[in-house]
């Protein structure tokens, strides 16, 4: 990349930055949302992620509408808000929760179970092939979808004026069927993910509540009240005695 071009434009680096920085902190948000959706609390999403939408990409385009030459720094403020809103949104709720409601939402009662605990073995070397499988497979299709625009980047095929027109013709003709087939493709990927077990668990670990993994936390959950209700259930007895 050309560090004269980027001189040309105001605010570059600062957006750049500030883009680095949202990414990390919404990055901070992450295990909340895999945890709302494995218990499958989907409203809460929803709701965070669509008041962030409201208040950060609205005062990104006010901002950028009023003042259209220093659109790159605004465009970077939007994203910082928009991803603080997202990741104190998360963190408020929970804490704001009792213990109970904790683990009914989150499955996690405290902050601390985020932390990375030491575990013998540290990793399970079962799941490294495929681990690595899907890695090279991510990066695969990472290049066959977008491998013209890392083209035009590292090798200066276009200018920025011209990379930014390309960007928002295939943005305007990918907009629909984005908005229909990403959200089939995450209806789809929550409904197996709850339906079908990925894993099979082993007997041992299966008696331990804290080295169950993965969907298997739901599964073992469900078995358990299944058995509590079985045996707290009565038969009724001739003239409701």
């Amino acid at each position: 990349m050309n560090s004269s071009n980027i001189l040309l434009i105001p605010y570059y680096n600062q957006a750049c930055f500030m883009y680095a920085c949202a990414a990390f902190i919404e990055l901070l948000s992450e295990p909340f949302y895999l945890l709302i959706t494995v218990t499958r609390n989907y409203s809460i999403n929803i709701y965070i992620q669509f008041i962030a939408s409201i208040i950060g990409f609205g005062l990104q385009t006010y901002l950028i509408i009023n003042n259209p030459e220093c659109s790159l720094y605004y465009y970077g403020i939007g994203y910082i808000i928009y991803s603080l809103i997202i990741t104190l949104s998360y963190y408020i709720y929970f804490l704001k929760q009792k213990k109970e409601k904790r683990r009914e939402l989150f499955i996690i009662s405290s902050l601390s179970d985020l932390l990375l605990k030491p575990t013998s073995p540290f990793v399970d070397h079962k799941l490294v092939n495929n681990t690595l499988k899907f890695f090279k497979q991510g990066i695969s299709i990472k290049l066959l979808t977008e491998g013209e625009k890392y083209l035009m980047i590292f090798f200066n095929l276009i200018s920025y004026e011209e990379q930014g027109i390309y960007h928002i013709i295939y943005l305007l003709t990918n907009i629909f069927p984005r908005l229909i087939f990403s959200t089939m493709e995450q209806i789809s990927f929550n409904y197996f993910q709850q339906t079908f077990s990925r894993t099979k668990l082993n007997e041992n670990i299966s008696q331990n509540y804290c080295f169950i993994q993965d969907d298997q936390m739901l599964l073992k959950r469900r078995k358990d009240d299944q058995t509590i209700s079985r045996n707290n259930y009565q038969p009724p007895t001739p003239n409701g005695m």
